[in-house]
């Protein structure tokens, strides 16, 4: 027969093999969740030297309205010479990410300020205008990547002091009907130094803060330059401005 005969107490054997579930259900967990925190394999943190390169990844942009992820170029930015899509490990499998390359330039413990990303996007071009209103509606993040650590945006709540940090931060704000583009960046990249332990500088956090701006800019044999003194420009409105300075 398939079933039990009739009138069979099966109740203790179920139980136990519930329990069994569980407990194998657990240990399944354990061994996963901590792996979604890394993106290569090992765990040993990256030294950089004074001025060394420190490379800036993109992953897909996400919307917890929609649910549905987007390639990071699929928005009208800036892109490097070798978008170079990461190698998939494990953690990234597990969470979908799509990382790849962005024309960043950073080097550890060198300041720069007002630098021009590229040369000017026009939003003319194939919808781009349409396609970044639809992604501030849906409330769509930018995520980036430092050394495999999530940059974080700092929030400061209402009645509160201490930041909050969150990762990413949105595409673009609307305000009164009007839409703005996130186009101007502030990144501190923070950093920890032990002599004794190692040499250089191990990246132990990154924050970004996000500005609208539109920039004016002018450009000589040293490449583009952009003014960002005072900062008191108008922020940048997808209705009416057609080029985009990043």
């Amino acid at each position: 027969p398939l079933g039990p005969s009739p009138g069979a107490n099966l109740g203790p054997v179920v139980a136990m093999q519930c329990d069994r579930r569980r407990q194998r259900l657990a240990l399944a967990l354990a061994s996963i969740l901590p792996a979604e925190a890394f993106y290569l394999p090992g765990v040993a943190p990256s030294e950089y030297r004074q001025g060394e390169t420190v490379h800036l990844q993109v992953n897909k942009l996400t919307s917890v309205k929609t649910q549905l992820p987007y390639g990071f170029y699929t928005m009208p930015f800036c892109q490097p010479q070798d978008r170079g899509d990461s190698t998939e490990s494990l953690g990234e499998i597990l969470l979908g990410d799509q990382v790849e390359n962005s024309a960043f330039e950073i080097k550890m413990n060198v300041n720069e300020t007002c630098k021009v990303l590229c040369e000017p996007i026009s939003l003319k071009d194939d919808g781009n205008n349409a396609t970044l209103k639809d992604m501030i509606d849906n409330e769509y993040q930018v995520n980036w990547l430092v050394d495999n650590l999530p940059a974080a945006t700092p929030y400061t709540r209402a009645g509160s002091s201490e930041p909050t940090l969150h990762n990413g931060f949105p595409v673009g704000l609307k305000r009164g009907g009007r839409y703005y583009l996130h186009n101007h960046f502030k990144l501190t990249l923070k950093h920890h130094t032990n002599a004794d332990e190692f040499v250089g500088f191990r990246i132990v956090g990154a924050e970004v803060m996000p500005r609208s701006v539109v920039h004016s800019w002018t450009e000589d044999q040293s490449g583009h330059k952009a003014s960002c003194e005072g900062m008191n420009t108008p922020p940048f409105d997808l209705d009416s401005d057609h080029k985009i300075t990043y």
